[in-house]
């Protein structure tokens, strides 16, 4: 095998129970097959080369020397490249083997490249040049305005033309910067999907967390999009900026650190495996993984009292790379106190969505996996779904506008303005003209 830099076979992988190296979390695999019926590629292709189990037994035969490089490599690479990093597997997974970073810790050993080379140089302009990279998608969202962008789409590969079929022609951009704030009391970390999608996830995240003075921190990268495109050393130079910059900014107290992206905070919480080697950042990244919000840790607003009756409703919580189950439990409680018995607990679909965008790697095995749950969504009759990953809500709206269009996908932060203080004050005014109308 060859040798790692900062993330090494050695090195403790993040697990929701245990902390195992990388080469003894592939032995803690007890062969249940229990995760197989939660993994989308394995129900796509019954083959035990698309399960998770399939895939650490593969890794395990190589880490023991049983099966040489040149004859894994390509096994490995076809194993890689069918996985979607949901981190279902890990949910269920009795040892805790966390099957996604096994695989990019994989990737990485044998150099197989997940990213196409045009958006991991897209990850690099907006790392080092932010401005310019917001510039340019800013003008390639006016091409596409102006139709110039139509006569080349036979042109594009295949996860640019998702891209291109799933992304708005008038996204709502985010115009906000603010850095310098004299008594900041939270610090705020949008998303891409909040920077370049939707802004109003944005304002919305931030009238739920009742920031007086926040400091947004704008085109900042948390190192997750380096962690996955394999770039351990890239990733690990973002995380300690980022861990240095939230020290300076509550230089007296610590502030909290609130995202509205999912995969951000979930990797966050998960950031000093990272600095297994480094015990004195360790400790520093496990200040900052303690003071990471998502809009789950804030109380919803009550629903007005008026409303009786609410659609069908279910809880989608794909996530990247790490189990979700506490956001999980987090959010369908917050659901089922807004629309009652018409929340879905149990889950609406055995097929668990792309998660993170990383549709854009797999377009044609994620387009199936989102068919399945849209006839699904269609069988159970199924009019609202909140998602926690925003991009997943993406693609599943787009989805369900032509296949059901009289369902709907949308952020879980949503919720807040379907049931918050505007309809609210809305309702009571609406009472007080009918008290006024009986007298």
């Amino acid at each position: 095998m060859k040798k790692y830099k900062y993330l090494n076979p050695q090195q403790p992988m993040p697990a929701a129970d245990t902390c195992l190296s990388w080469q003894n979390s592939v032995v803690a695999c007890t062969r249940c097959h229990a995760c197989s019926r939660v993994c989308p590629s394995y129900l796509l292709h019954p083959q035990e080369t698309f399960s998770p189990r399939g895939r650490v037994q593969l890794m395990r035969l190589v880490l023991e020397g049983k099966l040489k490089n040149n004859q894994a490599a390509p096994l490995l690479e076809q194993m890689i490249r069918s996985c979607m990093f949901c981190a279902k597997c890990s949910t269920l997974c009795a040892g805790t083997v966390p099957v996604p970073h096994q695989l990019l810790a994989a990737a990485r050993t044998y150099e197989i490249s997940l990213f196409p080379p045009l958006l991991k140089g897209w990850f690099w302009l907006h790392l080092h040049f932010p401005k310019t990279a917001s510039v340019l998608v800013k003008f390639l969202f006016l091409l596409r305005r102006l139709g110039i962008l139509i006569p080349f789409y036979p042109l594009y590969p295949g996860w640019l033309k998702h891209l291109y079929r799933i992304l708005p022609r008038r996204p709502k951009t985010f115009t906000k910067h603010i850095e310098k704030t004299e008594q900041p009391d939270l610090i705020y970390l949008p998303s891409l999907y909040a920077q370049y999608v939707d802004a109003s996830v944005a304002e919305k995240t931030l009238q739920l967390a009742h920031a007086k003075q926040p400091v947004i921190w704008q085109h900042t990268s948390s190192g997750l999009e380096f962690y996955l495109t394999g770039n351990s050393v890239v990733c690990l130079q973002t995380a300690k900026k980022l861990l240095v910059r939230w020290e300076n900014t509550g230089k007296r107290k610590a502030l909290p650190l609130l995202t509205d992206s999912v995969e951000i905070y979930v990797f966050l919480k998960h950031l000093p495996f990272l600095f297994a080697a480094l015990p004195a950042w360790q400790k520093r990244a496990e200040k900052l993984a303690s003071h990471v919000r998502f809009v789950t840790d804030y109380s919803f607003p009550k629903p007005p009292r008026t409303q009786n009756t609410s659609p069908k409703t279910a809880l989608e919580d794909s996530a990247l790379l790490f189990p979700v189950t506490e956001l999980s439990e987090r959010a369908q409680k917050i659901l089922s106190a807004q629309v009652g018995k018409n929340l879905v607990e149990c889950g609406y679909s055995h097929f668990p969505l792309p998660a993170g965008g990383m549709s854009l790697i797999f377009p044609a095995q994620a387009t199936q996996v989102v068919l399945e749950n849209v006839k699904d969504i269609a069988r159970q009759q199924i009019a609202q779904i909140y998602c926690l990953s925003n991009w997943t809500a993406l693609e599943l709206n787009v989805a369900l506008q032509r296949y059901y269009p009289t369902a709907k996908a949308q952020p879980f932060i949503c919720l807040f303005t379907n049931y918050g203080p505007v309809q609210e004050r809305n309702t009571q005014i609406i009472r007080r003209r009918e008290v006024k109308s009986a007298r």
